[in-house]
């Protein structure tokens, strides 16, 4: 008798996936589990994790670190070296009262009521009112007594051997990455752990390029997931919940994924909605226009049209000069629109060239139609790249470089191929 689950059980696109993890190997003698444990494990390294969004990095970490032990902050809620100090401090369950003071310095203030139920020693003897004063570590002018609660506060993380993970490093400002740099530098040396995740066209500076940190690295990177990794992760989930589907289904899931474990678990789930209710034992999907449909609804929930339409539109110099082309539907648009459509079009890649491009688009345009040149393709994607630089990391999609265009969020490519 199969045993019953919910969807909601088995597949987890925005959590841990307990039943449908892969374990991934880095080589044949090593799975990236061990080579993070084994990091974690040398005393005096930082471990950088680096890999394309949503290829799995942070669920790699809640795997193998313990949940009590891990201290997870974000770099994109970190705009100064307040910040980190300050959700390290909310990580470790300190209720805080924030005063920020302004001075030559840089210095701020953390006022609190510290409960002895954090169980940290130095607050543990009951409730104490008091202000704590905090500084960059980079700045010389620092007192002793100021200091010496940020030091407490990572002697307790290394005696609980509590794990720092900061998430989302691209994202903080470099001249703060420097200084957590500086910090973590100090740190790690006397047995503190600490994991960055980074994306790994954005992580070179603060710490590869940092001489501090030179051999006190441990570097992990995400490779791109296979088709059989993929592959896994609908064959465990479906077996456990008694549904069938036919081969062919499978592998276009895999390939509708687009390297993403996190869009196959979408993907998965949405699929499995749809028989959650049903009491018989075992269900089998046998329907491609199904498949089709559940991932049309799947874009009902990404939001990406204001971008796309403002990547349509374009810059506003030389608008209403810009050629028009005809697409074999007989519709008339511009290079812009083009260039998205080839993009879209199959098979589904996160890495496309310039003449792989030019074959996209000559697959688009009508029979006769001239082809734009190869320097105006060019020039519009280095415009498309400006538009979303100009829109501020959220937009961190595409990126277009060297004459090859990455996409860098596997939903966004999902989107403009489904949402029609």
């Amino acid at each position: 008798m199969v045993k019953k689950y919910n969807a909601t059980d088995i597949f987890q696109p925005a959590s841990f996936p307990e039943y449908t993890y892969v374990t991934r190997q880095v080589s044949e003698r090593e799975t990236y589990e061990a080579k993070l444990r084994r990091a974690l494990q040398t005393k005096g390294m930082l471990s950088f994790v680096t890999g394309a969004s949503k290829s799995g990095k942070t669920v790699l970490c809640h795997k193998v670190i313990e949940k009590d032990n891990l201290i997870e902050v974000s770099g994109s809620h970190m705009n100064n070296i307040e910040d980190f100090w300050i959700q390290i401090a909310e990580a470790l369950l300190l209720p805080l009262e924030v005063e920020v003071t302004s001075g030559e310095n840089r210095e701020f203030a953390i006022h609190a009521e510290l409960g002895a139920r954090a169980g940290i020693p130095f607050i543990a003897d009951g409730n104490v009112k008091g202000g704590t004063r905090f500084k960059d570590a980079n700045i010389s002018s620092t007192k002793e007594k100021q200091q010496r609660s940020i030091k407490q506060i990572i002697e307790y993380m290394i005696t609980a051997n509590k794990v720092l993970v900061i998430d989302d490093y691209h994202y903080i400002e470099k001249t703060v990455q420097l200084s957590i740099a500086r910090i973590l530098k100090n740190e790690i040396f006397y047995g503190l752990k600490v994991v960055i995740i980074s994306l790994p066209h954005r992580s070179d500076d603060a710490i590869r390029l940092n001489p501090d940190l030179n051999g006190r690295v441990r570097f992990i990177t995400i490779e791109q997931w296979s088709k059989d990794e993929l592959l896994q992760i609908p064959q465990k989930g479906f077996a456990l919940l008694g549904l069938k589907m036919k081969p062919e289904l499978i592998d276009l899931l895999v390939e509708e994924s687009i390297a993403s474990p996190q869009l196959m678990q979408q993907i998965c789930l949405n699929i499995a909605f749809v028989f959650d209710h049903d009491d018989r034992e075992l269900q089998e999907v046998a329907d491609k226009q199904f498949i089709c449909n559940i991932f049309k609804d799947i874009t009902e929930d990404l939001q990406y049209d204001t971008i796309i339409e403002k990547i349509i539109v374009g810059p506003s110099h030389g608008r209403e000069k810009r050629k028009q082309y005809i697409v074999k539907d007989g519709s008339k648009h511009d290079i812009y629109y083009v260039v998205l459509q080839a993009l879209a079009k199959d098979p589904p890649s996160i890495a496309i060239n310039m003449d792989q491009i030019e074959v996209r688009i000559s697959s688009i345009l009508a029979v006769n139609e001239i082809q734009p040149r190869r320097v105006d393709i060019s020039n519009t994607l280095d415009q498309i790249q400006k538009i979303l630089d100009n829109s501020g990391y959220k937009f961190e999609y595409i990126e277009w470089r060297e004459q090859k265009l990455n996409v860098l969020d596997s939903l966004f490519l999902f989107y403009l191929r489904w949402n029609n």
